[in-house]
């Protein structure tokens, strides 16, 4: 009997551990700054968008290089729809980290551009 109790015991202690590695304050920090840092940096880009189709409205006209980066941009605002809605249904949050991963697999971003640059800025 003391050897099921002292492994149980152990599983117990191995079980706090991971929970408390999850749980750490300071991952959980990390990671909220790093998505904040994340949808501002989107939010900049939808005011460079703005700023874009403005001056398309006023003159009519709009280059190459503005209008890539309006569809790109587009592109980035129906990913972000998709995985809100995904995300909204009940387990939705574990559905979405599926997707993401089976999409990756077979070579398809579902991630926002924002979501897909190392911190230095750099596209992965």
């Amino acid at each position: 009997m003391y050897n099921k109790d002292k492994f149980k015991h152990i599983q117990m202690n191995t079980i706090n551990e991971k929970i408390n590695d999850l749980l750490n304050k300071e991952k959980i920090k990390d990671g909220i700054r790093n998505f904040l840092e994340k949808i501002g940096q989107e939010g900049k880009e939808y005011n460079e968008i703005g700023q874009i189709i403005q001056s398309f409205i006023r003159t009519g006209k709009i280059s190459k290089k503005d209008s890539k980066k309006v569809s790109e941009q587009l592109l980035d605002t129906l990913k972000m729809g998709g995985a809100a809605s995904v995300w909204l249904v009940p387990g939705g949050s574990v559905l979405l980290i599926i997707l993401i991963k089976l999409a990756e697999k077979w070579g398809i971003n579902l991630l926002p551009s924002a979501f897909n640059k190392k911190k230095g800025g750099n596209n992965e």
